[in-house]
């Protein structure tokens, strides 16, 4: 039974409303899974500790937000932006140049001057259009992020609902083995049935019991796996089943894959490019100095003057024109742009197949629960009432509730898939991989993570004053 659990990825990302564990109508899924697409406001950062009742997905993206750690490094990565801003802001300060020629009092020649590089090719400029960007792409990034948070949380909320699915199932297989047990002992202390015929259904009894302390188990597990999101090792809040799964909307979802975040951060990448060429091509040519100063000549042969002294300093650009930053920034912005084409045909593609993949597993789900399952529990109840009077033997009960059982299992399984795929198809939105989803929570703590990941690795260009 425990399998289950780890075909849930713990990767996903949607935009409910408000969305509490309760049974809710397959027809009312759609609207309730989608309508917070917008996401919700982050509570002030705080570490917060989710109430005592049924706890709403809503509410466990929003404490998974206000979490201090992770809002202070939001904080920290938008204060380095900032700086950035600062110092591409700055001027490059003049130079002060003094000299004296000549040892003796009545023959020296003193002079003072100030320069100042002249800024002709728009090199600050240039600094701040792309520490600019940066600060945009910063933003985006942050964005991308929350997606990205909101759809852990969804993973970890959506296993915690079907370990309750599969805790509620154990609990009903037990209450069978139970009532088995019970009409069998009556029948045995008639002299109906055979010792090993009651023995073999107390055995049976004793397994429900262990899958149902397994399951109760899992479901801890669980609902850790959730609220660590929050910082809170000790989960309080309560739950109950939902066995609803989403109807995706492959129009709104063909949007999001052309117009989402990660589409946005790909547009910033490109405008970083353009503006780290124009940066590049700036600085192709060195930077004139003009200076202005007195000079004062004393000479005991001639009259003590003094003269003002302009001059200017151009460099002469006959080796380096910053070829190879040029030709690395363009090739650089010619590989976004080749590396963004291929990804969007590739998600295209993903895209269209976890759909066909989805429908085939929903209606394969329909089926068993709309048609197979109603009709199992009607042959379980009717050969429980049979064996009651005595039509059937223990062997039948047994073989009907195996039946049964595994018909549960699958009807289990074919959900998890289901919302497997659907939160394949969000991951695939948000840019995260499909195709392999760890059942611990490692993955979680390193797409986490990843955002102090490569914070500073763009800086060093804007660091120091203009050149």
């Amino acid at each position: 039974m425990r399998g289950i659990y780890h075909a849930l990825p713990l990767l996903a990302i949607t935009f409910p409303a408000v969305l509490y564990a309760q049974i809710i109508p397959v027809s009312d899924v759609k609207e309730t899974f989608l309508t917070a697409s917008d996401g919700t406001a982050a509570l002030p950062a705080k570490n917060v500790t989710e109430p005592r009742t049924a706890l709403s997905l809503d509410e466990a993206i929003r404490m998974a937000q206000a979490y201090i750690p992770v809002q202070r490094i939001l904080a920290t990565r938008q204060d380095l932006r900032q700086a950035e801003m600062i110092q591409s802001n700055e001027r490059i300060n003049p130079e002060l140049l003094l000299s004296s020629l000549g040892l003796k009092a009545d023959q020296q020649e003193q002079s003072f001057a100030v320069s100042q590089r002249l800024d002709v090719f728009g090199v600050r400029h240039a600094r701040q259009a792309l520490a600019k960007t940066r600060l945009e792409t910063e933003q985006v990034q942050q964005d991308l992020y929350q997606h990205r948070l909101r759809l852990l949380v969804m993973a970890a909320y959506r296993q915690v609902i079907l370990a309750e699915q599969q805790l509620s199932l154990s609990q009903q297989q037990q209450a069978l083995s139970d009532a088995s047990v019970s009409v069998a002992e009556k029948r045995y202390a008639a002299g109906r049935i055979a010792e090993v015929e009651l023995n073999r259904l107390k055995i049976s009894q004793l397994q429900a019991k262990n899958e149902t302390q397994t399951a109760a188990q899992e479901l801890v597990l669980a609902r850790q796996s959730l609220t660590r999101f929050w910082g809170n090792t000790a989960p309080v809040f309560t739950a109950t089943i939902d066995r609803a799964w989403v109807d995706p909307d492959p129009v709104q979802l063909s949007q999001s894959l052309d117009h989402g975040v990660l589409q946005a951060l790909n547009q910033q990448a490109q405008k970083e490019s353009v503006a780290a060429l124009k940066l590049a091509q700036t600085q192709a040519y060195g930077m004139p100095s003009l200076s202005v100063g007195m000079r004062r000549v004393t000479d005991p042969s001639q009259s003590n003057y003094s003269q003002v002294t302009v001059g200017v300093s151009i460099p002469l650009p006959f080796f380096s024109r910053n070829q190879g930053a040029i030709q690395t920034a363009l090739v650089s912005q010619r590989l976004i742009s080749e590396q963004t084409e291929l990804s969007q045909i590739q998600r295209r593609q993903s895209l269209n197949r976890l759909l066909a993949q989805l429908e085939s597993e929903r209606t394969r789900y329909k089926a068993m629960t709309q048609e197979q399952l109603p009709q199992a529990y009607d042959v379980q109840k009717k050969m429980l009432q049979g064996f009651t009077a005595g039509k059937f033997n223990v062997m039948d009960i047994q073989q009907t509730q195996r039946d049964l059982l595994q018909l549960e299992q699958n009807s289990q399984h074919s959900l998890a898939n289901c919302w497997q795929l659907r939160l394949q198809i969000e991951a695939l939105i948000t840019g995260l991989p499909i195709d392999s989803f760890p059942s611990n929570p490692a993955f979680a703590d390193s797409t986490i993570n990843a955002l102090t990941g490569d914070a500073t690795s763009t800086t060093s260009p804007l660091l120091g004053a203009t050149p």
